[in-house]
């Protein structure tokens, strides 16, 4: 009877071991695993892959499909080093086969989206204000996005001095104190806007730029374009 019970006191103390390393295994996980939304739908897993797997070794990448066997446009990867989770999570807000990706920890979804749409917001806000006050600046001002963050103001002027004559750039910075990879350039004369637009859609720095009027971010620039389009057709 000794020998049973001591066997069953070895059993459970084994369950135990068994079962409470599991916990902080799965916390371990999310913690080496980000969460990517916004994902272009003709995305392949090859090609997300290979192009994370420039920020660290990858365990397992798992791209759910929905009921018709397609991509959902969302993926989440576990790398094998936090190093490869830093590198990842700074994708976040870029733009990838013209969509804009959303990379956060996988364990932080919820709450971490909802901050940063209100945070959003706020930014947007504000940002909407100043430019009413600058309008005639919007006129001579393109919008850079998907620069890479390594670009310095520097050589970012240098290169879109090509196009005209620069009054002014702001490279925004994030709370580190790194390129967001956007930027705001202001031509002293209308056709250095027009030139720089070229540059919309090219290869710089082995990333994709997109450049566009800084007042054509908003929909009131939109609904302008149509009326005037709408004018002119009705004359016609």
């Amino acid at each position: 009877a000794k020998a049973k019970a001591k066997a069953t006191t070895k059993a459970m103390d084994e369950d135990d071991d068994d079962e409470e390393p599991e916990k902080p295994a799965a916390k371990s996980s999310d913690e080496m695993t980000v969460f990517v939304g916004g994902l272009p739908f003709s995305c392949t897993e090859e090609q997300l892959r290979k192009d994370f797997g420039e920020c660290g070794e990858i365990e397992k990448l798992n791209m759910p499909k929905n009921d018709e066997d397609k991509p959902r446009g969302i993926a989440f990867i576990t790398y094998k080093t936090k190093e490869g989770v830093a590198a990842a999570l700074k994708y976040d807000g870029d733009d990838y086969g013209g969509r804009y990706l959303k990379v956060n920890l996988a364990g932080q979804k919820g709450e971490k989206g909802k901050g940063d749409k209100g945070k959003g917001k706020g930014k947007d806000g504000k940002g909407d204000k100043g430019k009413g006050k600058g309008k005639g600046n919007d006129e001579v001002t393109v919008f850079v996005r998907g620069l890479p963050y390594s670009v310095d103001e520097a050589s970012l002027k240098k290169d879109f001095a090509e196009c005209g004559e620069i009054e002014r750039i702001s490279l925004p910075l994030n709370e580190e104190g790194s390129p967001k990879g956007i930027a705001f350039i202001q031509y002293k004369e209308k056709t250095g806007c027009e030139e720089a637009l070229k540059f919309d859609s090219t290869d710089y720095g082995g990333r994709t730029i997109f450049v566009r009027m800084a007042g054509d971010r908003g929909d009131k620039g939109e609904g302008k374009g149509k009326g005037k389009d709408g004018g002119k057709d009705g004359k016609g």
